[in-house]
C-alpha cells in the first residue's frame, strides 16, 4: 500500500508546486506590468506636460505674431495702399481732364479749319468782283471782272498785293 499511495502524493505535490510557480510568475508578471504602466502613465504624464508647456509657447508666439502682422499692416501696408490710390485716382483723374482739354482744342481747331474753307470758298465765288481759283498744278490764281486791271504792288508792311483799278 505504500507503493500505491506514493505516487498520487507525488503527482500532488508536482501539482501544487505547478500552482505554486505558477501564482509566483503571474505575481511577478502582475508586479512587473504594475511597474512598466507606473512609468509608462510618468512617461505620458510627462510628455502632455511638455506638450501643454509647448502649445502655450506656440499661443504666445501665435498671438505676438498676430499682433506683430497687425502692426506691420497698419504702418506699411495701409501708407502703402492710400499712396497708390492716390496715384491712381491723380493718373485717372489727370487723364480725364487732358482728355477733355484735348477734344475741346481738336474742336476748336475743326472749327478754324471749316471757318478758314468757308472763306476760302467765298473768295472763290468772287469777293468784290475778284475770282481766286485754283491752277491743275496746285496753284491759285486771282482773276478780277471784265475791265479792271491787277497791278502788282506791295503793303506798308512789305506783304504782296495788287492795285486794283479800271481800265
Amino acid at each position: 500500500m505504500s507503493e500505491t499511495s506514493t505516487p498520487p502524493r507525488l503527482a500532488d505535490r508536482i501539482r501544487s508546486q505547478r500552482d505554486r510557480d505558477r501564482k509566483r510568475r503571474q505575481m511577478a508578471a502582475e508586479l512587473q506590468l504594475q511597474r512598466f504602466n507606473a512609468q509608462l502613465s510618468a512617461s505620458v504624464s510627462a510628455a502632455l506636460s511638455g506638450m501643454s508647456d509647448a502649445t502655450e509657447r506656440l499661443d504666445r508666439a501665435s498671438a505676438a505674431l498676430s499682433q506683430t502682422s497687425s502692426r506691420m499692416l497698419r504702418s506699411f501696408w495701409l501708407p502703402a495702399l492710400a499712396t497708390g490710390l492716390s496715384l491712381s485716382i491723380g493718373i485717372c483723374g489727370g487723364a480725364w481732364g487732358l482728355t477733355h482739354y484735348l477734344s475741346r482744342l481738336i474742336l476748336e481747331k475743326a472749327e478754324l479749319i471749316e471757318e478758314q474753307r468757308l472763306s476760302l470758298e467765298r473768295l472763290e465765288r468772287g469777293a468784290a468782283g475778284l475770282i481766286l481759283r485754283r491752277d491743275p498744278e496746285g496753284g491759285f490764281f486771282l482773276a478780277g471782272p471784265p475791265g479792271t486791271s491787277l497791278t502788282p504792288a506791295r503793303m506798308p508792311d512789305g506783304r504782296p498785293a495788287w492795285i486794283i483799278g479800271s481800265n
